[in-house]
């Protein structure tokens, strides 16, 4: 039983939870492969070749991946990703395993293998973000490279074993380049939905996603709150969980491509 101020600290901690958990309602699903062998079919929106760095530049982030209260989550470093900010990372400071930030990039794609949903609903695409830390991301980088980059790409990829960090793939197979700027793409990846009086609208998901809107940024001392720290959870880390969405193989029917 916790009592006193360690009472008084275990309803802080699940405010924070609860805030925690609302923070990531409605943002975009990050791509992952979750079993080896699993195969999709996605869409770049992004991947320009920079003229001044001839490279591509994705958003970047440090990432703490770790297991919290039960569940694997991401949980971004704020003193490594915005040092200018000179924000401290009770991640970080605990030292324990899984401590350690990884580089990552993102880029928004559409996945264009069908998914099931929990209600049986089948979704022949899904806007989402594809972020890699870095082994995954140089690989990609330099495949894209010998093409002109990844805008516009339609690329088959594909998770070929269990081992390392390659639930985002290791194998990439580039089909063909698309317009994704035109109207007649945009077209074809339009979504219907309802607002809270049931008037349907429509909209396009062949847009890039704004990546500082979609991935939960905390301060500090938010991560404080939270529970991590010194006198928080301990942190564990270093094994991948199972991950998925429904969708696990390509399915060459019904792919606009």
């Amino acid at each position: 039983m916790r009592k006193g101020a360690a009472s008084v600290a275990a309803v802080q901690e699940e405010q924070a939870a609860r805030a925690a958990r609302k923070a990531e309602l409605g943002k975009a699903w990050w791509f992952k492969l979750p079993k080896p062998g699993d195969e999709k079919r996605v869409l770049f929106l992004e991947g320009l070749v920079d003229p001044e760095h001839h490279t591509i530049v994705p958003g970047r982030f440090y990432d703490h991946f770790l297991e919290w209260r039960g569940e694997w989550q991401h949980f971004v470093c704020p003193k490594l990703t915005c040092p200018e900010k000179k924000d401290s990372c009770p991640i970080c400071e605990s030292g324990m395993k899984g401590s350690q930030a990884d580089l990552m990039s993102v880029l928004t794609i559409i996945v264009l293998t069908p998914y099931t949903s929990g209600k049986g609903e089948v979704f022949p695409f899904t806007r989402m973000l594809y972020v890699c830390r870095s082994g995954t991301w140089e690989k990609l980088l330099a495949l894209a490279m010998k093409r002109g980059g990844l805008k516009g790409w339609v690329v088959d990829i594909k998770r070929s074993h269990s081992k390392g960090d390659n639930y985002n793939g290791d194998i990439f197979d580039f089909q063909k380049q698309v317009d994704v700027d035109s109207e007649a793409i945009k077209a074809r990846f339009m979504r219907t939905v309802k607002d809270e009086k049931g008037n349907e609208s429509q909209f396009t998901v062949c847009e890039p996603l704004d990546w500082e809107e979609e991935i939960v940024f905390r301060t500090g001392d938010e991560l404080r709150a939270m529970g991590f720290g010194a006198t928080g959870p301990k942190v564990a880390g270093g094994v991948t969980p199972p991950q998925g969405d429904g969708a696990s193989q390509v399915n060459h029917d019904d792919i606009p491509f």
